[in-house]
């Protein structure tokens, strides 16, 4: 009877989402896909990005939905998405029979994991001990963030990107809580972000790494540095096999592990900002600490020989009413969090695993992501870093006492958020249909 009671404790620990919860992530996922599935239709019907790319945010729609949906397109970008196409091109092809159209295929499955991932912010919120309503609104903050918003419903790879982040956010606060997590799991989230995007597989390396820190009372460097080595090859070993087949089975597909692949990114990259600090770093810190929740009204560019203009938020600095609203909510809960942090003065393992995520993506997007055409593009990097970001700011929020103040300051955020996003969205729809 005690090893019943024992296994059935050890269960609640692994896995400590109750019914309630699945409940709840459910009717997330099912609100959240009408939302996104609804305004992606509008963007792909009534605009013409589904035939370019370097549109929006220089996100590259029509490679995409060539990845997703053509078995005999070009796919030359697993440079970067090491093994993106087979994971997804098998599946698009088959709900490629049921709906006709390749682009509303590729809605379908960018919708779908842009929801997914606004169901598993639910879930890894619960996981790190957020009471059910607060999660609510934290998902929901997140879900109408102008990243999570815009990266659902425009076809691209980082939907799915920010799934594969989710879960190894969730599997490492579950494995923070207890050791019984076998290796066999995380390999499969670093086969999971690698396969995905080169560059996330670094996060979940980090939390992976700080996750041997667990055992700080008996230091042993040497055995930690090898565990984390051997990780990191062993999701190697198993990635580049699978790149290999790949490419047998699409020709045009790039192999990620190739160095002269490297050295066709350096194009993406300048060090322009240890030259012109005070011009790069605003750029960046507007990026991915208030454009990926609150959007400005886009700046328009025309491109030679294009009918259609580029749309982006890196210089823009005016803002709809609403959207001057939740920026102002925004920037006083964020200034109150850094106020309980410094408070603090220490961090538990999991958000110290979360910072040197964060750390490391400000330090790749000072140089990836501001060399192409002279000119800054971070947005669509913001996937990357916005639940982060979310994450951290509500683990110092949520000690604020007054519970009054939180829920009210939690709800108008969501809804400046949402209201204001999807208004600029509505703008670019009608700006790019005409």
């Amino acid at each position: 009877m005690k090893t019943n009671i024992a296994a059935k404790n050890d269960r609640h620990i692994l896995f400590p989402i109750n019914k309630k919860d699945w409940t709840i992530a459910g009717l997330i996922f099912l609100l959240f896909f009408g939302i996104y599935f609804g305004l992606a239709t509008q963007l792909v019907q009534n605009t013409p990005i589904a035939i370019y790319d370097d549109v929006l945010f220089e996100i590259d729609t029509a490679r995409a939905i060539i990845d997703m949906t053509i078995f005999s397109g070009y796919h030359y970008r697993t440079e970067v998405h090491p093994i993106y196409v087979l994971m997804i091109n098998p599946i698009g092809e088959a709900i490629g029979r049921i709906i006709p159209s390749n682009e509303m295929t590729a809605v379908f499955i960018n919708v779908f994991f842009g929801a997914a991932g606004t169901t598993l912010a639910y879930l890894v919120s619960r996981l790190a001990g957020t009471q059910v309503s607060t999660s609510v609104l934290f998902t929901s903050i997140f879900g109408f963030s102008t990243s999570q918003l815009f990266l659902s419903i425009i076809p691209d790879t980082a939907s799915l990107a920010v799934c594969t982040l989710l879960i190894t956010y969730g599997l490492f606060k579950i494995s923070l809580q207890t050791r019984r997590v076998p290796d066999w799991i995380w390999i499969i989230a670093g086969i999971l972000t690698l396969g995905v995007t080169t560059t996330n597989f670094a996060q979940t390396v980090l939390c992976y790494a700080v996750l041997q820190l667990k055992d700080i009372d008996k230091p042993r460097p040497g055995l930690n540095l090898w565990r984390i080595l051997r990780y990191t090859l062993l999701v190697l070993l198993i990635v580049i096999p699978l790149s290999l087949i790949q490419k047998a089975i699409y020709p045009s597909a790039t192999l990620f592990f190739l160095p002269r692949v490297y050295f066709d990114e350096l194009g993406y990259a300048s060090a322009s900002i240890l030259s012109a600090p005070l011009e790069i770093i605003p750029v960046i810190l507007k990026s991915f600490f208030a454009d990926t929740i609150i959007a400005p009204e886009p700046t328009i560019l025309e491109i030679v020989g294009r009918d259609i203009p580029a749309i982006t938020f890196t210089h823009a600095t005016t803002y709809f009413p609403i959207g001057y609203a939740g920026l102002a909510i925004w920037v006083v809960m964020l200034a109150a969090s850094l106020y309980q942090l410094i408070k603090k003065k220490r961090f538990l393992l999991f958000e110290l695993g979360l910072i040197a995520s964060m750390g490391f993506n400000l330090i790749l997007h000072s140089f990836y992501g501001i060399g192409e055409k002279n000119k800054i593009e971070l947005f669509l990097y913001t996937g990357n870093l916005t639940f982060i970001v979310l994450m951290l700011w509500s683990r110092a929020f949520y000690r604020i006492n007054n519970k009054m103040i939180r829920f009210a300051a939690l709800t108008s955020l969501a809804a400046a958020a949402g209201i204001n996003n999807i208004l600029i969205l509505q703008g670019i729809i009608r700006l790019l249909s005409s």
